[in-house]
């Protein structure tokens, strides 16, 4: 805590004493994020985190906000929207936030608010939950078709079908039975597979990845697994997906197409639709990862339309609703109305042709100023912290609730960057999964 709060002074004394150039506080934030990561990893067990998720996503993000920074506002760039005078306060913004969701995350780090949704499973059962999760993961998309009318509750397929790669994964870490090996490595090819050939979203081809990466690891137990030569092929996994990150973004949807085309066709044939017509700007993985250009535009509208006094937020609010008291509820599409006030989409028939987010600090910030940002982040940081102790996540390796949902978290935690819609994500998502748990319970008990 004492070392966040040393670099909260560090950022105000970089900006407003000595008007140091914006590069030099995400290179600040890079720093305490790294040092941060070192002191956790020395602590040898349960490095697998939210926080230190954020840690490693604010890394990414302030070394993508220097290159987006660096290039400038040039036709080709994926930041291009961002506005250069608002440059120094959105990057503020952006350190301030992230070291207030530090430190909340960090102050409530022992407190428990939410009832446990731990629920441990047998080893006999783990071997007979994995033909369900095998079909789950072979007719996903079919189910997630034939179920769409569910809503959110078509979310437990995903947590079911991607993040149970993680569960297994977990036990072969920790039992080194090639049992759970099998069972992890085949869940693993098939949602690649699966990501290849359906998903319009780069990120989710490299999910699987991350899940196993992640799931391996924590089973280990200790961090010296990360200096072995077991870590090589998902550090050769995680190169070439990011060398290859701006040539995938031509063919939403075929990625698989492609790759079969790229390995085993001699002469491409340039003119099968392979390439997305409506592909975005170009950007590698760090320029899509900046927030510069978001939090930029946040700072404009403030100026142009002072704060927002909670209007932006209210939505979010409202979502938590259930719909079934509220049948009219609107949909949550704050992005989308980001991106129109900012002139970068327009509406068509009710729906916005873009959607931006503006971050959890320029959210904040949007609606509340600097008091929402410091208040607003460390709540939030709060939250997942909270959130992350309800499911015992170390508690075993059998917990198999505890693992989806922790999973899930560690996930969503990398959208550090998103905005506070992820509270409504984490509280259905808690919710559904409590109920399960409590259902499962009554049944067998």
């Amino acid at each position: 805590m004492i070392l966040h709060i040393l670099f909260v002074i560090i950022y105000l004394s970089l900006a407003s004493v000595f008007k140091a150039d914006p590069s030099a506080l995400n290179i600040a934030l890079i720093v305490q994020s790294f040092l941060s990561l070192l002191v956790s990893f020395n602590k040898g067990v349960r490095f697998v985190t939210p926080l230190n998720v954020f840690y490693f996503s604010a890394i990414i993000i302030s070394i993508g906000n220097i290159i987006g920074q660096t290039n400038g506002l040039g036709d080709n760039n994926i930041n291009s929207y961002m506005i250069p005078a608002h440059i120094p306060d959105a990057t503020l913004i952006w350190c301030i936030g992230a070291c207030s969701i530090f430190m909340g995350y960090m102050f409530f780090s022992e407190k428990n608010y939410f009832p446990s949704v731990r629920l441990d499973i047998s080893a006999k059962s783990a071997r007979t939950l994995f033909t369900y999760l095998l079909v789950l993961a072979i007719f996903s998309q079919s189910l997630n078709t034939f179920l769409s009318f569910l809503g959110s509750l078509t979310k437990l397929l995903y947590l079911l079908g991607a993040v149970g790669v993680m569960f297994y994964a977990r036990l072969w870490g920790a039992t080194s039975d090639r049992k759970y090996a099998t069972y992890c490595l085949l869940l693993f090819v098939i949602n690649t597979f699966s990501a290849l050939t359906n998903s319009y979203l780069r990120a989710e081809i490299l999910m699987p990845s991350v899940i196993l990466f992640a799931g391996y690891f924590v089973g280990k137990g200790h961090i010296r697994a990360l200096f072995s030569y077991r870590v090589l092929p998902f550090v050769l996994i995680f190169g070439a997906f990011i060398m290859a990150f701006s040539t995938l973004g031509k063919y939403r949807s075929n990625f698989g197409a492609v790759f079969a085309q790229e390995l085993f066709t001699e002469s491409k044939d340039e003119s099968e639709d392979l390439y997305d017509t409506e592909e975005d700007k170009e950007g590698s993985f760090l320029e899509r990862s900046a927030v510069i250009a978001q939090l930029s535009n946040v700072v404009k509208l403030t100026v142009d339309n002072g704060f927002y006094d909670g209007v932006v937020s209210a939505p979010v609010v409202a979502a938590l609703i259930p719909r079934f008291l509220w049948p009219e509820k609107p949909l949550v599409q704050v992005g989308q109305w980001f991106a129109v006030e900012i002139g970068t989409a327009f509406y068509t028939d009710g729906h916005a042709n873009n959607s931006i987010n503006m971050t959890i600090p320029g959210q904040c910030y949007l609606d509340f100023g600097w008091l929402g940002v410091v208040i607003g982040c460390f709540l939030f940081g709060g939250f997942v912290s909270v959130m992350w102790n309800s499911i015992e996540f170390y508690s075993s390796p059998y917990n198999i609730i505890g693992i989806l949902f922790g999973g899930y978290i560690l996930l969503v935690s990398y959208g550090i960057g998103a905005d506070l819609q992820l509270v409504v994500t984490y509280i259905s998502t808690y919710l559904m999964l409590f109920a399960i748990k409590k259902l499962i319970t009554l049944y067998f008990t």
